[in-house]
This record gives C-alpha cells, sequence and structure tokens, in this order.
C-alpha cells in the first residue's frame, strides 16, 4: 500500500466512493471481515480505503500533503450525529504554541468524508460527495482562541469549567481513552485523578462546514 498518495489520487478515490454504498465501498478492499459492531468500523473502512497507514499518530492522515481524513455521520436532515473528535489532549507545556500544536497540525487541512448512517441496515449507509477544508483566517482565530481558553482553564486548575468555553472547539472525554487516567491539581493545589480528554468540533460547527461545501 502507498501511504503517500498525491493529491489527484485522492481526488480520484473520493470521486470513486461519492453516493456509493457500504457494500460498494469494501467491496474495493481486499480485507471484507471489518467488524461492524465496532464504533469506528466506518473510519476504520475508509482510512484502509485511502491507505492511511499512520493511524492515531500525531501526525496528520497524509503527512506528504498536510491533509487529515475525517468521516461524517449525518442524520436524515444533513445534521452530525455527534460532535467530531479530533485529537487527544496531551498536557504538555513545551507544545502550547498554536503553531506546534497537534490540534493545529490536525485542523489546518480536513478531508471531510460524509455519509448517512439513520438506516437500520448498514448495507444502506451512502456515502455523500466528500469536501476539503482549509482553515480560514476567521476560523482559525475562533479555534485558537477556543484552544488557548481550554488549555488556560486546564492549567490554571479550573477543572469545572473545562465544558463551558468554546465556540467550535470543545474537551471532552474520548471513549477509546476512557480509562486512560491522568494525574493533575487543581486550582486549590489538591491532586486529582481525571480521564484523559481529547478536543472536539462543536456539532454547530461542523454544520457549518458542511453546509458551505456540500
Amino acid at each position: 500500500m502507498n501511504e503517500n498518495l498525491n493529491l489527484s489520487d485522492i481526488i480520484k478515490k473520493c470521486n470513486n466512493i461519492t453516493y456509493k454504498n457500504f457494500t460498494k465501498v469494501i467491496s474495493y478492499l481486499n480485507k471484507i471481515n471489518y467488524n461492524r459492531s465496532s464504533k469506528g468500523y466506518i473510519a476504520n473502512m475508509i482510512e484502509d480505503y485511502f491507505f492511511v497507514q499512520n493511524k492515531n499518530k500525531a501526525e496528520c492522515d497524509f503527512p506528504n500533503l498536510g491533509i487529515e481524513l475525517k468521516t461524517l455521520p449525518l442524520n436524515e436532515k444533513n445534521e452530525p450525529i455527534n460532535s467530531v473528535f479530533i485529537c487527544s489532549f496531551f498536557p504538555n507545556l513545551s507544545s502550547i504554541k498554536w503553531k506546534n500544536s497537534l490540534l493545529y497540525n490536525k485542523t489546518r487541512h480536513i478531508l471531510w468524508i460524509p455519509y448517512y448512517n439513520h438506516y437500520q441496515d448498514i448495507v444502506k449507509y451512502k456515502f455523500l460527495k466528500p469536501f476539503f477544508y482549509n482553515m480560514y483566517y476567521d476560523d482559525e482565530i475562533i479555534i485558537k482562541n477556543d484552544w488557548y481558553n481550554l488549555l488556560n482553564c486546564f492549567y490554571s486548575g479550573n477543572f469545572n469549567k473545562l465544558y463551558d468555553f468554546g465556540n467550535f472547539l470543545q474537551l471532552k472525554i474520548h471513549s477509546k481513552t476512557k480509562n486512560d487516567f491522568i494525574i493533575v491539581f487543581d486550582k486549590y493545589g489538591s491532586k486529582r485523578v481525571m480521564p484523559r480528554l481529547a478536543f472536539y468540533f462543536k456539532k454547530n460547527f461542523v454544520k457549518s462546514l458542511y453546509d458551505k461545501f456540500s
């Protein structure tokens, strides 16, 4: 498998799955035994389809192009079903510069793969037209501000306020790391144990992107 697809290859692959159902897309792959009970089976299938090999690493999915790959499940009203996981949050004072952050690396350029998943039968799931998102200057200002506010809240030990901040961005417990705990100190200096958090795009922001580019 080639992990260094060029942009033309990616666009061709996007065109090939547009308006195709699950069964058709999976027929393009050698691997057919996906765990359909797994929460991330669609994302895993799409990663395999686009030859993404650096799964869950700090770099973006197409490192040669600086592009991150994200699936986007929609309901029958063309609305995102959930907020969208972007990356895990690793408290590290050495990486609090925006342009050096994992979040910036994962959000500056995204290939979104929207699909309907409101059918009961998975084989009827249909992929819609993928779209590219380059983080606009206006969006970056808001996302960067959200990021700084969330970091400030975390490092100052105001954990109870973590979920109050964010216009486009929020911190949540990620299902894959819900049993991964970290030791922190609250604003009173008391030690606490809390699940590792992750950055998510809020549903209203993701919907605005879909409405704009679909």
